[in-house]
């Protein structure tokens, strides 16, 4: 019987069998993404959640801007070309203030570790069928998450931008 190699993903939480990491269970996402129209209709929330669950990619004001875009698409209900839409003006390089990926200087983090219900080997573990679903899940589990550590911690995020200490969520 072979002997399962079983280890635990420091960001999300999420057990990574036989060294099958959250990037991989990522890279197999965006695979899909970009080979199946239906998968493809959901490619924005896979991309939003994965980087909340995993907020060291981000800056702290990228992690921020991301917990709105997915607040959009799940509670005002936008369309993947209406984040883009009021997205655009927050990402563009040329009148963009702060960076949004993760820099030396500026990691995104939460106030403590979140215990994620949902990651993304769930997400992946059944195969193709079924997909577009869980993501949906998924993301409402992450923006159901976020909105219970808010609550039950004041905020949920601090960061210091222009000398002072900002508290969110």
């Amino acid at each position: 019987m072979k002997e399962e190699n079983i280890n635990v993903c420091p960001s999300c939480g999420a057990h990574w069998h036989d060294n099958v990491t959250c990037e991989d269970h990522f890279r197999q996402m965006l695979a899909w993404d970009f080979s199946d129209a239906q998968a493809g209709a959901v490619h924005h929330l896979t991309v939003l959640c994965y980087h909340l669950q995993h907020p060291h990619l981000l800056s702290q004001e990228g992690l921020v801007g991301q917990m709105e875009l997915l607040r959009l698409s799940i509670e005002e209900a936008y369309s993947p070309s209406e984040l883009r839409a009021y997205n655009r003006p927050l990402a563009d390089n040329a009148t963009r203030k702060t960076p949004i990926s993760a820099r030396p200087d500026n990691i995104g983090a939460y106030k403590q570790p979140i215990a994620w219900s949902m990651t993304c080997s769930y997400v992946t573990e059944i195969g193709l069928e079924g997909y577009p679903d869980r993501v949906r899940q998924w993301a409402s589990s992450v923006m159901n998450t976020l909105r219970a550590v808010g609550k039950s911690n004041k905020s949920m995020i601090i960061f210091v931008q222009n000398n002072q200490m900002i508290h969110l969520i």
